[in-house]
């Protein structure tokens, strides 16, 4: 019965040992284009204007870590220069979204990010930053990587949301542009668990255990008479 404790004393100790915590620190990327900006979320207020209609980009934090850094993009038009944001300093706490818009009308301004008529990589959106489990993330994807999973007014793809859905820089017309569905992307660091100190004391103590017990099941050696 002695030896029975000892071994489920160190079993639970061990069992106890998978106790720990996993970072995962997420971030979804929503695309849309509208004439109005995104129901959800804070803005970050770009210096572009929904009027009449022009692309957003939201980010949502769907993991269980604080982020703290940088969202931009870099969306440089041949036809009307460079549209590029940066916002610094941000924090964004489990469950919250953050958005802006990313040009003035940006299905007028031939594309972004290479020449008007051939397919474009689109306006390209940054996350720079460290999460609270310690991930520092450099991230980047390009809008021609952002699908929705619905071919658009256009045929051609399901994605380039944010150029009004042409992958080559035209304009297929508000209507046509604001009834995208809305293309979705996702970042993602998931650590595995790391067992705590106290964890590791508790580890030690099964191992202890169970080499108690194992000494004790040794056999002794038989004594003979001389």
């Amino acid at each position: 019965m002695k030896r029975l404790c000892l071994s489920a004393l160190a079993v639970g100790l061990m069992a106890g040992a998978s106790a720990a915590h996993a970072g995962n620190s997420i971030i979804d990327v929503t695309t849309s284009y509208s004439d109005a900006p995104p129901g959800v979320g804070f803005d970050l207020h770009s210096p572009f204007s929904p009027s009449p209609d022009t692309s957003y980009v939201s980010f949502t934090n769907n993991g269980n870590t604080t982020f703290v850094g940088t969202f931009a993009d870099v969306a440089h038009s041949e036809f009307s220069g460079d549209f590029s944001v940066f916002f610094p300093g941000v924090g964004l706490a489990p469950g919250q979204t953050v958005f802006f818009a990313t040009s003035p009308e940006s299905s007028n301004q031939g594309g972004f990010n290479g020449p008007f008529g051939s397919f474009q990589q689109g306006i390209t959106l940054l996350i720079i930053g460290t999460f609270s489990d310690g991930f520092s993330a450099n991230w980047n994807v390009n809008d021609a990587d952002i699908h929705s999973g619905t071919l658009n007014g256009g045929g051609l793809t399901d994605a380039y949301v944010l150029q009004g859905g042409c992958p080559t820089g035209c304009d297929y017309g508000d209507a046509t542009e604001e009834s995208q569905v809305n293309g979705h992307f996702r970042f993602q660091n998931i650590q595995g668990a790391v067992p705590e100190p106290s964890t590791w004391a508790m580890m030690l103590l099964g191992f202890a255990g169970i080499g108690f017990m194992v000494y004790r099941r040794e056999p002794k050696p038989a004594s003979t008479a001389a």
